[in-house]
C-alpha cells in the first residue's frame, strides 16, 4: 500500500525548475501569498535557500534577503542563482528574483 508522497519544499511552494539548474520559477499564487496577496517573503527566501543548497550540495548556515518590490498573482518570479565564492568548507551565493 502506498500513501501520499511526502511534502517537500518544491511541492509546497510550487517551484518550477528549468533546463538551467541556476534558474527556477515560482508562480505567485494565494498558497504563497501574504495578507495582501503579494508573494510572502519567507517563501521567496525559502526558495533561494533551497536553490543554493542544491547548487552547492551543502546546507545553509546563514541567509538574508532584501526585497525591493512585491509580486502579485498571477505573476511568475524567476530566480537566478550564482556562486560568488566557493571554498573547501563554505560557499557564498546570491539569488536574484525578477518578475
Amino acid at each position: 500500500m502506498t500513501g501520499p508522497s511526502p511534502l517537500n519544499s518544491r511541492s509546497f511552494l510550487g517551484i518550477e525548475t528549468t533546463d538551467d539548474p541556476t534558474v527556477w520559477n515560482l508562480p505567485v499564487t494565494p498558497a504563497v501569498g501574504g495578507g495582501m496577496g503579494q508573494l510572502f517573503g519567507g517563501c521567496a527566501l525559502g526558495l533561494a535557500i533551497e536553490q543554493l543548497e542544491e547548487m552547492t550540495s551543502r546546507p545553509a548556515a546563514w541567509a538574508t534577503a532584501q526585497f525591493i518590490s512585491n509580486a502579485f498573482p498571477p505573476e511568475v518570479v524567476t530566480f537566478e542563482a550564482s556562486l560568488a565564492a566557493e571554498g573547501r568548507n563554505f560557499a557564498q551565493g546570491r539569488v536574484v528574483g525578477r518578475v
